[in-house]
């Protein structure tokens, strides 16, 4: 081959493998193209002419082909690992938002959990609160509820105190509404005697005023003797005679007044001579015989001391007794048992003789009622048999009248003994 035909196959080498870097290049920088078509080869009827160029042409070709399927399967490679990276970036950073929201979800879920601890302690506080206050508004009713039984026990026992006062201030005007009624019987029956008895003392009127002005003759010689012996003593008024113990009263029939010291027998029976009231500070030292009048006959008063060496006088004198005259002190509360005793001591031993009681001294303020002091002397043991009266006694200013119980007392005395005769 000449010269200069070697140098233009050189030169159309040169171009030809410009053009293929060039189209190599705008390859690889341009988006990959569709797959190249197949070459076809070399056919074997093909002439020879030309081969050797043809061969070396088409090794460069393949060679720059194999290169850029190189590049294209390296870019491709560092694409997918760009793409495997990417996707393991957005997984480990799906994975770090998972796991942020986990621990945020932690958190939240711990805050609630706090948050529900916290509301529970307040709810168990509100709740205590609450049950406190229940507590205490338990306790204030209750003990509201246990004030007001108390105020309606208090109130209770007061309306039965007042109710048993009650109860008790009516059996007493009971007692005496009946006692009362048993009086005014016994004195409407007395009265019915005295009626039937009329006729009777009509005819025997004559010798009792014989009888009875003998008797005033006799005691006032004894009046007169006794009052020459007892000079010094103001007692013109009374009828009163005083004689020593030693000298002992003659056993007529008397009246017989008896009581402890100072229960004012002294006093009722000046009172009840004199129909007046007549004051006895002086206590009575042995025997004191009184005579008094009424209208149709003449009673003889015997008194014994109430002192206790005077007391064993009165059963000796019980036997000559017409009525029994027993008076008390109704101020004198601690005596009354004592009174009691020698009281029953006396109606022993006469069981017929008609008793009369005076409870004296009703004027003052702790005085008992006659009710009570029907009890104090349990005056029902008595006995059906016995005529028995109680009377309320006063003796006030000195002077004065005598109160009409005791000038119905006399009157009944008087009766009394005119049936004991």
């Amino acid at each position: 081959m000449p010269r200069g035909g070697g140098r233009a196959l050189w030169l159309a080498a040169a171009g030809v493998t410009a053009g293929v870097a060039c189209a190599a290049w705008i390859y690889v920088c341009a988006p990959s193209p569709p797959p190249a078509p197949h070459l076809r080869g070399p056919r074997a009827g093909d002439p020879a002419r030309g081969r050797a160029w043809e061969g070396g042409h088409t090794e460069v070709v393949e060679m720059e082909r194999g290169k850029l399927k190189k590049k294209e399967k390296g870019k491709e490679q560092e694409k997918e690992k760009t793409r495997e990276r990417g996707k393991e970036e957005k997984k480990r950073e799906v994975e770090k938002e998972i796991k942020e929201k986990e621990r945020g979800n932690e958190k939240e879920e711990k805050l609630k959990k706090k948050d529900n601890r916290v509301e529970e302690k307040k709810k168990e506080r509100e709740t205590e609160e609450k049950n406190k206050r229940k507590e205490d508004r338990e306790e204030k009713r209750k003990e509201r509820e246990e004030e007001e039984q108390y105020k309606r026990k208090d109130r209770e026992e007061e309306k039965k105190e007042r109710d048993t006062e009650k109860e008790k201030s009516r059996r007493k005007e009971d007692r005496e509404e009946e006692k009362k009624e048993r009086d005014t019987e016994k004195e409407e029956k007395h009265k019915r005697k005295d009626r039937e008895e009329e006729k009777k003392d009509r005819e025997t009127a004559k010798e009792e005023k014989y009888k009875l002005k003998e008797k005033e003759k006799r005691k006032e010689r004894e009046t007169e003797k006794e009052q020459e012996r007892n000079r010094g003593k103001e007692e013109n008024d009374s009828s009163t005679l005083e004689k020593p113990l030693l000298e002992p009263p003659s056993k007529n029939k008397q009246i017989l007044v008896l009581g402890l010291d100072g229960a004012g027998k002294t006093s009722v029976l000046h009172s009840l001579a004199l129909n007046r009231v007549q004051h006895s500070k002086a206590p009575t030292k042995g025997f004191n015989v009184v005579c008094i009048s009424t209208e149709d006959r003449q009673m003889e008063f015997l008194e014994i001391g109430g002192s206790e060496p005077f007391r064993p006088y009165w059963s000796t004198y019980l036997s000559q007794g017409l009525v029994l005259i027993f008076v008390v002190d109704s101020a004198d509360h601690n005596r009354l048992p004592e009174a009691k005793k020698y009281l029953h001591q006396l109606i022993r031993i006469n069981p017929i003789l008609p008793l009369v009681v005076f409870a004296n001294k009703q004027d003052l303020e702790t005085a008992y009622h006659i009710t009570d002091i029907h009890e104090a002397l349990a005056l029902s043991e008595v006995g059906n048999d016995r005529k028995l009266f109680l009377f309320g006694t006063q003796v006030t200013e000195n002077g004065s009248e005598i109160p009409s119980s005791m000038q119905d007392a006399k009157g009944l005395i008087a009766q009394l003994a005119a049936d004991m005769q």
